[in-house]
Parts: C-alpha cells; sequence; structure tokens
C-alpha cells in the first residue's frame, strides 16, 4: 500500500478487473456495480484516480451465488 492506495503488481493486475469488464460479467449498469463495490458484494478497490478495481474471484463467486439462489428458487416453484 502507498499513500493509503493499494498498489498492484503487474501478476496482481490481471485478477482486477474494470469497471466495465466487471459489469459486462454480471450483466448489471453501472450504478448497480458501484453500489456493489461500495456495499462491499465485490471486494473492490478506488483507485486515486476515482475509478474502481473490481477482484475477478469475488465476481466469480457472486455469480456462483446467484446461481444457486435461481436454483433453489426453481426448486420451490416445482414443489
Amino acid at each position: 500500500m502507498k499513500d493509503g492506495h493499494p498498489t498492484y503488481t503487474r501478476i496482481e493486475r490481471s485478477h482486477w478487473l474494470k469497471m466495465g469488464q466487471a459489469m459486462s460479467m454480471l450483466n448489471v449498469c453501472r450504478d448497480t456495480m458501484r453500489s456493489y463495490c461500495v456495499q462491499g458484494l465485490v471486494r473492490a478497490e478506488k483507485l486515486p484516480s476515482g475509478h474502481w478495481r473490481i477482484e475477478q474471484g469475488s465476481i466469480e463467486q457472486l455469480l456462483q451465488c446467484r446461481d444457486e439462489l435461481i436454483v433453489e428458487h426453481l426448486r420451490r416453484l416445482m414443489l
């Protein structure tokens, strides 16, 4: 961490997504994605420039949880 902001190495950068990339993976709008970042639903860091970087693994976890919730909801509907 430098000056209170995270520092990323070249290897680490490949695991961090830009806002638009994360939005595409989740199929959500910018305001929703920003809300996920602020609420801590995904691991995200706000850069000194004001741009967000979102950790790819947290997006994948959110997708998995969302899929599991959908499956559970469909199971309940079929009962």
